[in-house]
């Protein structure tokens, strides 16, 4: 089980480094990514530390009777599970017509397909992330950055006045930002470049540790009527796995290939005998959850 035609080793590549701005967000929150290949449906534990409340230090001799509390096995914090669900299952299938471009990885055919495969997969991602922002996920509350503000060059204003409320619920280094594209590419307008130097937040969509935050994050596809959230970064988690193929012998080419980060996709190429076409795929699986709602704000425009 290997892919073999230049032209899919090739296109299959290019979808995982296009793949960079997503792969940004997952990065932001808790997430786990592997090339350990899943069925849809299948759950993916998500280890998840809580630092909890620090505590001065106290032998057995200043505790209180009967009390383990400050001495070096009293637990402030803890490890628990949470369990994501991988419930999309993203696909791009491309006909291929011509079996002399299996052998062309430059052709403009294999530029074309690795733009959908990017397209398709980093939408489920965005799509799974930002659907959890709700009015009725977000249970901390709402606030408003208008679109008027965009005009008047008030967001960067509006952002960091965010940090009063999320102070109220913890560190504000450990909250991500989250904001509509429109709302972020003001917001990096009214930055001087030297704040952020360099491309990748206007390439990738990430201002890492701005105001103080964990990370100003873009996003495109928040729910109608979200412009934002402020979320705690350990209050989303994400799983990614690449597909498990039931027959592998099914298809002349099919593997999993994987990005230095452990990011995975599964690729494969097959022949339709009823109608003698080719197709080829690219697919993943992807789940999301948010689990810190009584800490997470949604930002509406009005």
């Amino acid at each position: 089980m290997a892919l073999t035609s230049p032209g899919v080793i090739r296109t299959t590549n290019e979808v995982l480094v296009a793949l960079a701005p997503e792969l940004t967000m997952v990065k932001e929150f808790s997430y786990d990514i592997s090339d350990a290949v899943a069925d849809y449906g299948a759950k993916v534990r998500i280890p998840m530390i809580t630092g909890g409340t620090a505590e001065q230090y106290a032998d057995d001799t200043c505790a209180t009777p009967g009390s383990e509390a400050g001495n070096y096995e009293h637990a402030t914090g803890g490890l628990s599970d949470v369990f994501v669900t991988l419930n999309s299952q993203p696909k791009s299938t491309i006909p291929i017509t011509s079996t002399d471009k299996l052998e062309l990885p430059n052709d403009g055919f294999w530029t074309r397909a690795a733009e959908a495969g990017r397209n398709t997969i980093g939408k489920a991602i965005s799509d799974a992330i930002c659907g959890l922002f709700t009015t009725d996920n977000c249970l901390a509350g709402k606030k408003v950055i208008s679109s008027s503000d965009i005009s008047n060059e008030k967001v960067k204003q509006k952002v960091a006045a965010l940090r009063t409320d999320a102070a109220k619920k913890g560190r504000v280094s450990d909250y991500v930002v989250v904001l509509d594209g429109a709302y972020f590419a003001e917001l990096v307008n009214e930055l001087p470049y030297s704040t952020f130097g360099g491309t990748d937040p206007i390439q990738n969509g990430v201002i890492p540790k701005l105001f103080g935050w964990k990370a100003v994050i873009s996003a495109d596809n928040l729910p109608y009527g979200i412009v934002g959230a402020v979320v705690p970064a350990s209050g989303v988690a994400v799983a990614v796995r690449p597909v498990a193929i039931p027959d592998p012998n099914a298809y002349p080419e099919c593997d999993v290939v994987t990005d230095e980060n452990g990011f995975s996709v599964t690729a494969m190429r097959h022949t339709s005998f009823a109608t003698g076409k080719a197709f080829y795929n690219v697919t993943a699986l992807v789940g999301a959850d948010l689990i810190r709602k009584n800490e997470t704000y949604y930002i509406a425009a009005s």
